[in-house]
């Protein structure tokens, strides 16, 4: 190395003139902005943003499926779908970077929760809202009697994927 390149920063792999293509995972990210040699600190001082122009792909990708016949007879612990094929459990851990973003990820799980059929009835929710509703029609009296039972509780929403089994915080 020819300079202190600090933990995850980038440096040149080949002698570069001022004005060279910068190219990290076969695309085009910057033009540098003077000559650097191999093993340089690559950085914005040196470094201005370039990119390739935008065009559709000229062919399809080519791809053949590897053999599998090793694997052919052995087994995992997954489940057996009814066209044949098979899953697996997945997992979707969704962190916060900061904490203000807390409240976000709790919105977003109750979102997930209502809509794929995993939330809790909303009981008290709808109790304040026949409240609300009453108070509104000008209906003290019945507001003063108001009595409410499991039974007006709707049935909770039925699930939307059948092989989804929960949703964890």
């Amino acid at each position: 190395m020819l300079a202190d390149v600090p933990a995850k920063h980038k440096f040149v792999t080949a002698d570069l003139p001022a004005g060279g293509d910068v190219i990290m995972y076969g695309v085009l990210v910057g033009r540098t902005s003077e000559p650097l040699q191999r093993g340089g600190l690559l950085s914005t001082r040196n470094l201005r943003h370039a990119a390739a122009p935008f065009h559709d792909r000229d062919a399809a990708p080519r791809w053949s499926a590897p053999s599998v016949s090793r694997w052919r007879e052995k087994t995992f612990l997954g489940y057996q779908r009814s066209d044949g094929l098979v899953g697996t459990r997945n997992y979707w851990v969704v962190l916060p970077l900061v904490f203000c973003e807390n409240r976000n990820l709790a919105v977003l799980k109750q979102a997930f929760e209502e809509e794929l059929g995993f939330a809790a009835p909303q009981i008290y929710r709808r109790q304040v809202a026949e409240m609300v509703r009453l108070y509104r029609e000008g209906k003290s009296d019945e507001l003063r009697s108001v009595s409410f039972t499991e039974s007006k509780a709707p049935a909770p929403a039925a699930r939307v994927f059948r092989n989804v089994d929960g949703i964890n915080s």
